[in-house]
């Protein structure tokens, strides 16, 4: 998440935030919004910030949901199952929760074709340790490891995608709106992301930051073995998409 407002498609609306923790809120839930934003002004990732530009901090104040912003919230150490030699350090309060529900946003990215439900948990790492993984992980593909591995340590129970109002064009950031008009859900990060992907007209084994959540079981990627229900387009009119040469 950088600062940008909820008007931009670049990050989950607020109002989307707000309906979210209201039915979690009925049900007698304590509500956390937690992030940790993405680039640095003066060495200070500005997460505070972010959050207050995208309608975050006033929806919680109104709901009465707690913040939890992730640069100073502390970290905990944690290791994939699968890959034990391989430390990470993402925010504490995820492993505090009780339930951590991934609310990420239907939108293009520069490098990486796409990002959704796998890649909006690069959220749970603090501040300026992104830079960090950033730099072992210096191609697509091995970036794609790192964020099977976060989703391996986090496991979110449930994924909520706002495709409401998406993101075409030069994504994550500086692309442009278009009415989508689409809300997906899944327990299975892999195959939201793997339907999304479809309703653009992308294949997600063409996409490299995806190999190692396909090859080491992250969820299902195959659209047979995927149980849908509600509405399925031929095709959203997405445009600027350009697929990365493997």
């Amino acid at each position: 998440m950088r600062a940008k407002t909820p008007e931009s498609a670049a990050v989950t609306h607020c109002e989307f935030v707000r309906a979210i923790g209201r039915i979690l809120k009925a049900r007698e839930c304590e509500v956390w919004i937690g992030d940790s934003a993405g680039g640095a002004i003066a060495g200070i990732a500005p997460t505070a910030h972010a959050m207050d530009v995208a309608g975050y901090s006033t929806v919680a104040t109104q709901e009465g949901f707690s913040i939890k912003n992730f640069e100073r919230e502390g970290s905990r150490q944690v290791s994939p199952a699968d890959a034990l030699d391989r430390v990470y350090h993402l925010a504490a309060p995820l492993f505090h929760a009780d339930l951590v529900i991934n609310l990420p946003k239907l939108k293009t990215h520069s490098s990486g074709t796409f990002t959704g439900a796998t890649k909006n948990l690069f959220g749970s790492v603090p501040g300026l340790r992104k830079a960090e993984y950033h730099r072992i992980a210096p191609n697509t593909h091995d970036f794609g490891a790192v964020i099977a591995d976060i989703n391996f340590c986090v496991k979110p129970a449930l994924h909520i995608m706002d495709g409401i109002v998406a993101m075409q064009g030069k994504g994550p950031t500086a692309g442009k709106p278009f009415a989508a008009k689409k809300i997906l859900m899944s327990t299975d990060a892999l195959a939201l992301d793997k339907v999304a992907c479809s309703m653009l007209g992308l294949r997600i084994e063409e996409l490299p930051i995806f190999d190692s959540s396909r090859e080491r079981g992250l969820g299902e990627w195959r659209l047979e073995q995927i149980r849908l229900l509600g509405g399925w387009p031929n095709r959203l009119a997405c445009v600027g998409l350009t697929c990365p040469e493997r």
